[in-house]
């Protein structure tokens, strides 16, 4: 099917044949498929094209949390968490995924202090729960500030909502 042959593709890298498959979607007719469109634009932020992955999404006539933490991801991928922020904010539903991708955003950006403050954000307005890859943003983002007060509650909240450690910090 599309959408496993578009993971596929961009578990590989493989940016010329994920060209070629989504000019397949569209001369069979799929192209407005939400699946379809949403492993689109999953394909196009791993390959980290803005510019195609923008366009697919401005041009879909149906968008659900999915296609928008899609495109949110992909900014964040990038690094330019401008507009990803911008995604984010337009947002009319937000999810662990859409909070996590832009604390993960922030700091692999190197704004940790912005990272910490989507995060308190999420704690205090939204119903979602941080996981394992929310605190592993957020642990990075305390150790680069140096803060280990911070760190310290975070693996507090850690225990106590008996979160698993399978992640590994570096």
């Amino acid at each position: 099917t599309y959408p496993f042959l578009l993971k596929s593709l961009s578990r590989l890298l493989n940016r010329k044949l994920g060209g070629c498959l989504h000019s397949s979607v569209v001369k069979t007719g799929f192209v407005w498929d939400l699946f379809i469109c949403n492993s689109l634009l999953h394909m196009y932020g791993t390959f980290r094209d803005r510019a195609s992955a923008r366009k697919l999404f401005d041009e879909m006539p149906f968008k659900n949390l999915v296609t928008w933490n899609s495109l949110l991801d992909g900014y964040a991928k990038c690094g330019d968490v401008v507009s990803a922020r911008q995604v984010f904010d337009d947002m009319n539903e937000r999810d662990v995924v859409s909070w996590s991708s832009m604390v993960d955003g922030y700091v692999k950006s190197g704004e940790y202090n912005e990272a910490l403050e989507i995060f308190d954000q999420m704690m205090s307005v939204s119903s979602s729960k941080a996981n394992e890859v929310t605190m592993v943003s957020v642990l990075c983002a305390c150790a680069h500030l140096g803060a280990l007060n911070r760190g310290k509650k975070v693996h507090r909240y850690i225990l106590d909502e008996h979160l698993p450690l399978t992640v590994i910090l570096q």
